[in-house]
């Protein structure tokens, strides 16, 4: 079937967490293709508000889009 979702969490960089949380949306279709046999397409979607790091002098652009595929076996 098709599914959606929304999370927030929190980054770490170089063993320390980040201040500012990231948000993250997603969405795919579950598909079984054979008897037992899944295939799982989704696309996810992180951003945060503020893209500056905990002691970095650097602002960087963190949105991110992950594209993805699975096949999953029932058992």
């Amino acid at each position: 079937g098709i599914y959606a979702g929304a999370g927030i969490g929190l980054s770490m960089l170089d063993g320390d967490v980040q201040n500012d949380p990231f948000y993250a949306l997603r969405g795919g279709v579950d598909i079984e293709v054979f008897p037992g046999l899944h295939l799982d397409v989704s696309v996810q979607y992180r951003f945060n508000d503020k893209n500056d790091l905990k002691d970095q002098d650097t602002e960087i652009d963190a949105d991110t889009l992950y594209l993805g595929a699975a096949l999953r076996l029932s058992l």
